[in-house]
């Protein structure tokens, strides 16, 4: 990602790098397994910094939220997170957040997709009169995310700490070689979580640290191989305007009791009338698996191949992918675009 403020140091540490939507990523250290492990076993750490982070003041910031998104926010306590979708009039997503409630400063925005300037469009257009100003700080700051049983532990021995333990959800502030930094536990990762968020101009002595602390270095072929072993669909890939939240199983973040918000009929409509046409899966197939490729069944399209784990970080191959009705239940087998089977399976895939 040559936008990183810690670009440099990273190729230091041996990244190598490659696309992934439309941007240059690191795949991996040198040992993509190690990385893949370090999330089952220990605390991988990979650099997030070219998501969008978003600062939202405002008296009325939270109140808008809660109006505009999927999830209940108001009952939120300061010191608190929660994660929540925006959706269309047609509850296609546009992003899924982790809104911040911080003590005294305004509301910290994770995004998912990094496009900051889709989400402030996006809460310009919504907003009449009331109190609320959202600033992109997305520049000014660096977000490393570390994720794994030992997340918790790696944290502690770096900010020199006892013990630090933040329960789901939990925001707080820790100091790093002698650097405020703020702490995030969102659990997204399907295990423990941590977001820290700092000033670009300190993230390579940040990162450093950690890694010092027992933190392992991972790419983007670790990072995808966790999530479809989990199946957690990212942005760009599984999660865009083509698809709602009920479709990537998203349904943990929606509200049902709160009333009205953008895309909310829609959202409510296929849950009572169960009409939902397809669904987020993991397959696994003995044959190549490739992004884009079609699952068919008698012929006929049933679903798309998405996030394919890198190869040799799972027994066979895997992926994600999306499945028409009847065809996304676990044991289904599916036929492959240019030959060969592929049986949908339950999470966990291994």
């Amino acid at each position: 990602m040559s936008g990183s403020p810690i670009h440099s140091l990273l190729e230091e540490a041996g990244a190598r790098y490659g696309e992934r939507d439309g941007r240059r990523l690191p795949l991996h250290f040198g040992d993509p397994s190690r990385e893949y492990g370090a999330f089952k076993t220990g605390a991988a750490m990979f650099d997030r910094s070219h998501l969008a982070r978003i600062e939202h003041g405002g008296s009325d910031a939270l109140d808008l939220l809660h109006r505009l998104s999927t999830n209940d926010l108001l009952d939120m306590a300061h010191g608190h997170s929660r994660r929540t979708i925006i959706t269309t009039g047609d509850a296609r997503i546009i992003d899924v957040l982790t809104v911040v409630r911080r003590p005294s400063q305004p509301l910290l925005l994770l995004a998912g997709s990094g496009q900051a300037g889709r989400v402030l469009e996006w809460l310009d257009r919504y907003t009449f009169g009331e109190d609320s100003t959202p600033r992109d700080v997305t520049a000014e700051t660096a977000q490393v995310t570390v994720a794994g049983p030992k997340a918790a532990e790696v944290l502690s021995t770096a900010a020199r700490l006892p013990e630090v333990e933040l329960a789901a959800g939990a925001h707080a502030r820790v100091t790093i070689a002698g650097h405020p930094v703020e702490v995030v536990r969102t659990d997204e990762l399907a295990g423990p979580t941590l977001e820290l968020i700092v000033s670009s101009a300190l993230a390579a002595e940040i990162w450093r640290a950690l890694a010092h602390a027992g933190a392992t270095p991972a790419g983007i072929l670790a990072y995808d191989a966790h999530r479809v072993a989990h199946g957690l669909p990212g942005y760009g890939i599984e999660l865009d305007d083509r698809v709602n939240p009920h479709e990537a199983n998203l349904l943990p973040l929606v509200s049902f009791t709160k009333g009205c918000y953008i895309g909310q009929e829609v959202v409510a409509r296929l849950d009572t009338y169960d009409k939902v046409r397809m669904r987020l899966v993991g397959v696994r197939s003995d044959a190549p698996l490739s992004y884009g490729s079609t699952l068919m069944s008698d012929g006929h399209a049933v679903g798309e191949i998405r996030t394919v784990a890198g190869h040799g970080l799972f027994e066979g191959n895997a992926a994600l992918a999306y499945a028409r009705r009847g065809f996304w239940d676990p044991g289904t087998v599916l036929d492959l675009q240019g030959g060969g089977k592929a049986t949908v399976c339950a999470w966990p895939l291994e």
